[in-house]
Formats: structure tokens, C-alpha cells, sequence
């Protein structure tokens, strides 16, 4: 599970204090700069909202799916 905190800190903030720095040498977005450190927070909150979107999507297929009776997991074998 991804650790919300952390992507609320920021990605990019984490990677900064370990002296990491990212260049997208297409799109020319260095995390050096302030644009580059702009571009890439909105990406790790695009990431947690995707997050959220999936972990919500996934919890309402398993309430549906336990509406109708069917359980999750492996089928019990008879030894």
C-alpha cells in the first residue's frame, strides 16, 4: 500500500533530500528549478488522487460482489 503521508510530503522533496534530481530531457523539466519542482508535486498529487481513485473503485467491486454472495480468495480443497 502506498504510504499517503509520503506522497502528500512529496516525491520530488523526498528525492531532493537524498540529492537526487530529475531531468525529463524531452520535455526539458528539471527539479532544480522551480518549474521542475512545480511539475513534478502536481504529479505526485495526480498519483495520490489516482490512488484514491483505485483503492475507491476496488472497495465498491468487492461490496458489490459480496451484495451478490460471492466471496473472495482461493477455493477450500478437501484433503
Amino acid at each position: 500500500m502506498v504510504d499517503s503521508g509520503r506522497l502528500r510530503h512529496g516525491v520530488g522533496t523526498d528525492l531532493r533530500e537524498r540529492g537526487i534530481r530529475l531531468h525529463a530531457v524531452e520535455q526539458d523539466i528539471d527539479s532544480n528549478t522551480l518549474e521542475g519542482r512545480d511539475f513534478f508535486s502536481m504529479m505526485s498529487v495526480f498519483a495520490a488522487l489516482h490512488h484514491e481513485f483505485v483503492r475507491a473503485a476496488t472497495n465498491d467491486g468487492l461490496a458489490a460482489a459480496r451484495a451478490r454472495g460471492k466471496t473472495g480468495g482461493r477455493h477450500h480443497t478437501q484433503t
